[in-house]
């Protein structure tokens, strides 16, 4: 009965080491050979960013760092139906499709003009955090855009909005902020003397009807 005893424990301990090798290699084996965490860069960090082209069908165009154009997107139906079968895109410059997609515009009879008799403007938003390229970027796209309303002899202006713009935006609106501010200023002020005017009417309406009490 002892040699079977001390037989179970023999066994039992052979079982724990083996399992602890096996841990041990599995430890070891999810260990990253090269001990360095992965780095995932963001897009912002790559560069690269988004432009927003309006006529009446808005289109987003996805950019990478190059300038090159990642993907499309229509921001509201009449922008969805004009990129519906608008393929290849992928891989192309900015300025090549911007000026595809306008011309697709144009096909699809959205430059006609309006009621008013004004063209329809084309305007090119670069979005917020988006990182240019190069300098001229913008310029150089919507300057294509227009040598194209040119020969279609379309009189359709070309607006370009960039950060700048933003900031500009926002300094207009503070200014309209500080003016309304003024303007209730003024307005209180205007108040207080309108209230001061009839209490001093009031009070010589009194004086005068207490003087002619006395006087009777």
């Amino acid at each position: 009965m002892r040699k079977k005893h001390t037989a179970c424990i023999v066994a039992a301990m052979v079982c724990i080491g083996l399992t602890g090798g096996l841990l041990t290699g599995c430890s070891s084996g999810s260990t990253p050979a090269t001990g360095n965490p992965v780095s995932v860069q963001t897009a912002s960090e790559e560069g690269g960013g988004a432009i927003l082209l309006k006529v009446n069908p808005e289109i987003e165009i996805f950019y990478d760092a190059d300038g090159l154009v990642t993907k499309i997107e229509g921001e509201n139906d009449d922008g969805r139906s004009v990129i519906a079968d608008y393929k290849g895109y992928t891989g192309k410059s900015c300025r090549d499709v911007v000026r595809e997609l306008v011309t697709r515009i144009h096909d699809a009879g959205y430059f006609v003009e309006e009621t008013e008799g004004e063209a329809r403007k084309i305007t090119l938003e670069l979005e917020k955090g988006s990182v240019l390229p190069e300098k001229d970027f913008l310029n150089s796209i919507a300057a294509d855009v227009e040598s194209y309303t040119a020969a279609e002899h379309l009189n359709s202006p070309v607006n370009v909005y960039d950060d700048d713009d933003w900031d500009d935006d926002r300094d207009d609106r503070d200014d309209w902020d500080d003016d309304r501010d003024d303007w209730d200023d003024w307005d209180d002020d205007q108040d207080d003397d309108r209230d001061d005017d009839l209490d001093d009417d009031r009070d010589d309406d009194l004086d005068d009807d207490r003087d002619d009490d006395l006087d009777d």
